[in-house]
C-alpha cells in the first residue's frame, strides 16, 4: 500500500504523529513517506513560520488567545479568501504538488493546513485516495473546517464530536480511535522494574516533571516551589532539546532528591517510574501518558486549543489543573497525602482512553483500502 503523510513545520506534536504513523507503517513494508507541506520553501519562510509561532505562545500568550478566539467565531464558506489560502501557493512545496501523480492509496494529514491543501486536492483533482485528518488536541482547532470533504476524521475522544459539528465536519465520518502514537506506549512495564532499570528508589513516590519540547513550562521555579514540600518524593526533570535550564537546576540546592535528563529516547520508562506526571497539555503528550495510565497535573495550557484540552480532560475527571489560585505545590501536596485521588484518576483513564491508536488506524485504513481495491475489480 502507498501512504503518503502530510506535516507541517510549526510545532512539534503532529510531526511526532507522523513519525509514529511512518514508523508503524514501514513495520508493515508499505511504501511510506512523510511530506513537510513547506518543506521546499525557503528557510527563511520555514524559520518565520516557526518562530512566529513559538514566539505568539511563550511571550505572547494573550495576543494568540485572542487571534485563536476570534478565529474560532468565524464561518467558514467555501469560496472564501482565507490567510491559508493566500499564504498556500507561495509555500506550498514541490512534493505536496507530485501527490496526484504519484496516485497513493492512503492521504494522512496531521496538522489543520495540510488538511485544508489535502481537501483542495482531493476535489481539484478528484483524487481516488483515501484520504484521513488527524485532529492532534481534544478540540478543534478553527481551520479544521477548511478540511471538510475528508473521508475520515481521527479524533482523540468521543466528546470532540460536538467541537466537529460546530466546525460544520461530518461527525459519521470520525474516527475515535485516539492520537496515533508510537505502539511502544501502549505497552508498560511495572513501576518497580522501571525504577530499578533506572536506577530509582523502589519505595518512594516519584514526580516527573516536564518541560515540553519549547521549555514553556519553567521548570526551575516548579522544582523550587514542589520542594518546599515536606513529603517524601523523588523528583525526575526531561528536558527539551536544547536542555533550557538545565545549570539552573544544577545549581539548586533540594531536599528531595532530583534527576536532571535532557532528551531521552526512552521516553515510556520514565513514564512508567512514575506516580505522578506534571506537565503542559499538549495534546501528545497528554496521548502518551494516558495510554500508560499516568495521572497528570497541568501547568500553563496554550491559550486555545491547550487551555481546551485542559478542560475536555477535567470535565472527564482525567487528570488535574495547578492554577495561579491553586498552586502546583498545594495541589501535589494534597495528592501526595491522599493517592486514592490519583489512583481512582488511573483507573478513570484505564477504562476511558483506548490504546494502539497507531495500530487500530493502518488496520481500519487496510481494510477499507481492500474493500475499495475488490469493489474496482468487480
Amino acid at each position: 500500500m502507498k501512504v503518503r503523510i502530510l506535516s507541517f513545520t510549526a510545532g512539534e506534536g503532529h510531526n511526532q504523529v507522523a513519525r509514529a504513523l511512518q514508523e508503524y507503517y514501514e513495520q508493515q513494508g508499505d511504501d511510506v513517506a512523510v511530506i513537510d507541506v513547506i518543506g521546499s520553501a525557503s528557510k527563511i519562510i520555514k524559520n518565520l513560520v516557526n518562530d512566529i509561532y513559538n514566539f505568539t505562545v511563550n511571550y505572547a500568550p494573550r495576543i494568540y488567545k485572542y487571534w485563536y478566539e476570534m478565529e474560532d467565531k468565524k464561518t467558514y464558506e467555501s469560496d472564501a479568501v482565507t490567510i491559508r489560502k493566500m499564504t498556500q501557493s507561495l509555500i506550498t512545496s514541490d512534493e505536496i504538488k507530485s501527490l496526484v501523480q504519484e496516485k497513493p492509496d492512503v492521504i494522512i494529514a496531521t496538522q489543520s493546513y495540510a488538511a485544508a491543501i489535502l481537501r483542495d486536492l482531493k476535489v481539484k483533482y478528484k483524487m481516488d485516495a483515501i484520504c484521513v485528518g488527524i485532529v492532534t488536541d481534544f478540540t478543534v482547532h478553527p481551520y479544521w473546517e477548511e478540511a471538510g470533504g475528508l473521508d475520515y476524521y481521527v479524533v482523540p475522544d468521543k466528546a470532540v464530536a460536538f467541537n466537529m459539528a460546530r466546525k460544520n465536519l461530518d461527525v459519521s465520518r470520525m474516527l475515535p480511535f485516539g492520537i496515533p502514537i508510537r505502539e511502544v506506549f501502549s505497552e508498560s512495564v511495572s513501576k518497580e522494574e522501571a525504577r530499578e532499570k533506572l536506577g530509582y528508589d523502589p519505595q518512594k513516590k516519584r514526580v516527573l516533571l516536564m518541560s515540553g519540547s519549547m521549555a514553556h513550562v519553567n521548570v526551575v521555579d516548579v522544582a523550587q516551589s514542589i520542594d518546599k514540600l515536606p513529603q517524601d518524593f523523588e523528583l525526575t526533570v526531561l528536558l527539551d532539546k536544547k536542555q533550557t535550564h538545565r545549570d539552573e537546576l544544577l545549581a539548586l540546592d533540594t531536599k528531595h532528591k532530583m534527576d536532571i535528563q535532557g532528551f531521552v529516547s526512552d521516553i515510556g520508562l520514565y513514564y512508567d517510574a512514575s506516580d505522578l506526571v506534571i506537565t503542559k497539555p499538549g495534546g501528545l503528550t497528554t496521548s502518551e501518558l494516558m495510554a500508560k495510565e499516568k495521572p497528570m497535573i497541568f501547568l500553563r495550557p496554550i491559550p486555545g486549543q491547550e487551555q481546551r484540552n485542559v478542560e475536555c480532560l477535567m470535565n472527564q475527571h482525567l487528570a488535574f489543573h495547578a492554577t495561579r489560585t491553586f498552586p502546583i505545590e498545594q495541589l501535589l501536596g494534597m495528592l501526595l497525602d491522599d493517592p486514592s485521588l490519583y489512583e481512582s484518576t488511573s483507573e478513570r483513564i484505564k477504562r476511558r482512553v483506548p490504546k494502539h491508536s497507531t495500530k487500530r488506524l493502518v488496520e481500519f485504513l487496510q481494510e477499507k483500502h481492500e474493500q475499495r481495491k475488490g469493489m474496482q475489480q468487480i
